[in-house]
């Protein structure tokens, strides 16, 4: 909330926090979580990465199953991300 970047080096908290984050953004078009037709995930290390930021994806949606790409990069904006 104060523009801090939370989770260097730990997927799991980055991917927690971006959720979070969907949380606020949703709330603030009073949309909910089932109102998600698409999502499209990053990750810069896929091997790495994939079974804990798809694990907690899973839990976020419940039972709902948006459409989705998860898509590896080289790089994203900031190096910590």
């Amino acid at each position: 909330m104060q523009g801090e970047f939370i989770g260097a080096g730990d997927i799991e908290r980055q991917t927690q926090q971006t959720l979070d984050n969907l949380d606020r953004v949703l709330a603030g078009f009073g949309a909910e979580r089932s109102n998600l037709a698409y999502v499209e995930i990053y990750l810069t290390d896929v091997q790495a990465h994939v079974e804990p930021c798809i694990a907690l994806f899973k839990r976020y949606v419940g039972d709902h199953r948006p459409a989705g790409s998860l898509i590896g990069v080289t790089g994203l904006a900031s190096p910590e991300q």
